[in-house]
């Protein structure tokens, strides 16, 4: 009975560990990932043509200091034409005068004609519209910035969610690798007669369950790298490596949300559009030019066409408009209001959530903690039933139960490890710091 415990206890001593290597391994990490989506997501492409559109519009606008320049025709006839309502021949005739008949207006009016128009002041409205579209673009660039801010939290949770994965994977391959060291040394034993056959066919149930769960685990795995390469616009490996961050939590966090700065933009847009209403109110001189050849010309008395030259300034002053401005304040007073609400709104939810992060870092730093108390003690336990074991005291069954139990805290602390990156990461990512 004694050589039977030491041939026992010298072929369970005598394992080895087997480790499996992928070639061609690609390591991922989640500011790769960030940065692949900045650069292909479809609504960063959207900036280029902001970019493009601004441009268009700001040198259109520059066009209202050039003067404008129309070329017109014309030909009517008009019913009636001025005259003079006395008989000058016959009071000429009192006085011994002669006096030719006086001339009439021609019914008939053919004209060309160029119309030149010049902005001598406007108010300022060119440049507070420059304003508006500056302001304007401004706020859409940002937009595009929140809304891939928006698409970083998918990124993150497909991206946790294969790493969660494949730290389970990882477990199961070192709990097979034991089991498959174990089998070695029991299947050696049974040969000699110091263990039971039922026991290498229990450890081989057991590892085949451990293979059909690496087996689903990695197709599940597969469909996660095919949404996040999706996500990404980028193809993705199988044998890609998930890398875990492990970002520190600031010890006075700031909130750098792009969504706070897209509130900002919103309100100065707004100021830009009252600014340019004020200049409804301000004065505006235009300088025009008319050349022409026509019938008649500036003479209206004129029965033969002639060139003529029209030059002047016009004054246009809006006195009053009906308390107008008055209503355009209070509309854009409440749109401010609007946006000011919506901000609050948008704080206390990203306090809330702040708050639910907090909460879970704490969680999982106190799970790991017991985590590692558990796997400490069932250690010890896995230890001292293995000495059961070779000594004959309890059967295979019962060692493999206190080992199985060691195997699961340790795939519940790997689980848990990753759980409190990804809270942290999720911390940062409401706050807009990552």
């Amino acid at each position: 009975m004694t050589i039977r415990k030491f041939l026992l206890s010298l072929l369970l001593c005598l394992s080895t560990s087997a480790a499996l290597f992928s070639q061609n391994v690609v390591s991922l990490t989640l500011d790769s990932c960030f940065a692949v989506l900045e650069r292909n997501y479809p609504a960063v492409k959207k900036s280029v043509l902001l970019d493009h559109e601004r441009d268009f519009i700001i040198t259109n606008l520059t066009k209202n200091y050039f003067p404008k320049v129309e070329f017109n025709a014309c030909i009517s006839y008009q019913s009636d034409v001025t005259s003079i309502p006395y008989n000058i021949s016959s009071l000429a005739s009192m006085y011994d005068m002669e006096m030719p008949p006086f001339p009439t207006g021609s019914h008939q009016k053919y004209g060309v004609y160029f119309d030149v128009q010049q902005d001598v002041y406007n108010g300022g409205e060119t440049r507070k519209m420059k304003d508006i579209v500056d302001a304007d673009y401004n706020y859409q660039i940002q937009d595009v910035a929140v809304q891939v801010g928006q698409v970083k939290n998918q990124v993150s949770e497909l991206y946790f969610s294969a790493a969660l994965i494949e730290g389970y994977i990882e477990q199961l391959e070192l709990a097979k690798e034991r089991l498959q060291s174990q089998l070695k040394n029991i299947t050696a034993a049974e040969a000699i007669g110091l263990a039971l056959a039922s026991d290498v066919d229990m450890i081989m149930v057991e590892i085949y369950k451990i293979e059909s769960a690496i087996s689903e685990r990695e197709l599940q795995r597969k469909v996660v790298i095919g949404n996040l390469s999706q996500l990404l616009g980028v193809e993705l490996s199988d044998n890609v490596v998930i890398t875990v961050p492990n970002p520190t939590i600031p010890s006075k966090p700031t909130n750098n949300r792009p969504e706070l700065m897209l509130f900002d933009l919103g309100k100065s847009k707004i100021s830009a559009q009252q600014t340019l209403s004020v200049t409804d109110y301000f004065p505006k001189i235009m300088g025009f030019a008319q050349g022409g050849y026509g019938l008649p010309a500036n003479n209206i008395f004129s029965t033969s066409f002639h060139p003529y030259v029209v030059v002047g300034l016009n004054l246009n002053w809006k006195l009053w408009s009906w308390s107008r401005s008055k209503v355009e304040k209070q509309l854009i007073a409440l749109s401010k209001n609007k946006l000011e609400i919506d901000r609050e709104t948008f704080l206390l939810s990203v306090d809330v959530m702040t708050y639910k992060y907090s909460d879970e870092i704490a969680r999982y730093e106190m799970m790991l903690e017991k985590d590692e108390q558990i796997i400490n003690l069932l250690e010890k336990i896995s230890k001292t039933s293995e000495s059961q074991y070779k000594n004959g005291e309890i059967k295979f069954s019962d060692y493999y139960e206190n080992l199985n139990a060691e195997m699961n805290s340790k795939i519940e602390r790997s689980t848990h490890s990753i759980l409190l990156k990804k809270a942290k990461t999720n911390y940062l990512l409401n706050i807009g710091s990552y």
